[in-house]
């Protein structure tokens, strides 16, 4: 998948456009690409401008002090008994689950914080949408604080998934963004983060 990758830079962003092949039916050239995976890496100016991803990070940290954001329970296979997430969560908008359903504020009773993040990850999203032609979905995920991996594996099933290795490992720093764009991604791919340490992750998802 990298030789079929393309860079540019937009707005002080290097951008690298990777397409996301259908793995479980064998398809590996062109014809096969079930949606695009487009990865934002700011210039260190970028990350320091004025309500960018520095001061986003602070912000954040700020305000998840003094809002509700909560681990929630959630059950996990092999134990007999309920456990935390290892996530805190808080949902704006559209009611969305990821793992579990969480309670859903308006974007009226966001912080600015939120809504700037928001506009960046969309504007992201329309770099990627711009130039595809597949549909969407389009999620698109910021990353604020420490670096993390974000990996890509085959959905398999059954006895095929015992030894399923990631197909692409995504390194994400401080204030890089990622887009996934296309409707088939996760009926072919096991999508997941990697991080052991502190880190902001703000998600954005559009239907079109």
């Amino acid at each position: 998948m990298a030789k079929m990758s393309k860079t540019f830079t937009a707005e002080g962003y290097e951008v690298t456009i990777t397409p996301l092949l259908d793995l479980l039916n064998d398809r590996v050239d062109a014809k096969g690409v079930v949606g695009v995976l487009a990865h934002f890496r700011p210039s260190a100016e970028t990350r320091a401008a004025l309500n960018g991803p520095d001061d986003g990070f602070k912000l954040l940290h700020e305000h998840a002090k003094r809002d509700d954001w909560m681990r929630l329970p959630v059950r996990h296979k092999g134990r007999k008994s309920e456990i935390l997430t290892s996530h805190f969560v808080q949902n704006y908008g559209a009611p969305y689950k990821y793992v579990v359903s969480v309670a859903s504020k308006s974007f009226e009773n966001a912080p600015d914080v939120i809504l700037r993040a928001l506009l960046r990850m969309t504007w992201a999203g329309r770099q990627v949408m711009e130039g595809a032609n597949t549909l969407g979905p389009t999620v698109a995920t910021l990353s604020l604080g420490s670096p993390s991996t974000m990996s890509f594996r085959p959905k398999l099933k059954g006895k095929d998934k015992k030894g399923n290795t990631s197909v692409l490992d995504l390194r994400l720093l401080h204030g890089d963004i990622v887009v996934m764009h296309g409707t088939d991604i996760h009926r072919c791919y096991e999508v997941g983060p990697k991080s052991t340490v502190y880190i902001f992750s703000s998600s954005g998802l559009t239907a079109v």
